[in-house]
């Protein structure tokens, strides 16, 4: 199942979705754009970077948001990456070649 609010990913089993409640549920498309991860925005541009150059659709967007995170530091901020569902298993794996250091 997949929630338009959130863009996550859920069991064919959920029937509501745990991060935000919404209950309109429906089968994910291959064009979606669904949650993909959340990183570091020093570390984001470099996976934005290796996304781009393996021509994987994706967007990102600032958890902070650029006022806050003017505040805070940009080390602070992070981004949460969403890529099309079609490109989901490439794009895991540039992330586990790229990040496999950090497990």
């Amino acid at each position: 199942m997949f929630c338009e609010n959130c863009k996550v990913i859920l069991a064919e089993t959920e029937r509501m979705c745990p991060y935000c409640g919404n209950r309109k549920l429906r089968e994910i498309k291959e064009d979606d754009y669904c949650f993909f991860c959340e990183k570091e925005a020093i570390w984001g541009s470099m996976l934005a970077e290796l996304l781009k150059q393996e021509h994987i659709r994706f967007y990102y967007k600032e958890v902070l948001g650029a006022g806050l995170a003017m505040k805070v530091g940009p080390y602070h901020e992070r981004l949460h990456f969403f890529v099309q569902y079609s490109q989901l298993d490439k794009a895991r794996c540039i992330y586990q070649h790229l990040f496999s250091a950090e497990n």
